[in-house]
């Protein structure tokens, strides 16, 4: 059985980034110092596994193409 489950990029960036490193900014214009996913997304874009875009869209639902490229970042 194959179980797909949508999630937002925040929701997938927070469950891959370690939630206590990425203190630096990433030029995200989207993120604030209050959100409660802004350490992650610095943490990825710190990584190298999410791009220093000014965009980090936080609500918008991840594609399949997404999350494999991700995934391989990520090894």
């Amino acid at each position: 059985m194959l179980l797909v489950a949508v999630t937002t990029n925040d929701g997938l960036r927070s469950m891959l980034a370690d939630p206590d490193g990425g203190t630096g900014d990433c030029g995200y214009t989207d993120v604030a110092d209050s959100d409660w996913f802004a350490q992650p997304a610095r943490a990825l874009c710190a990584l190298g596994i999410f791009d220093n875009g000014a965009f980090f869209r936080p609500n918008d639902v991840i594609t399949r193409a997404e999350f494999v490229a991700l995934l391989l970042r990520v090894n």
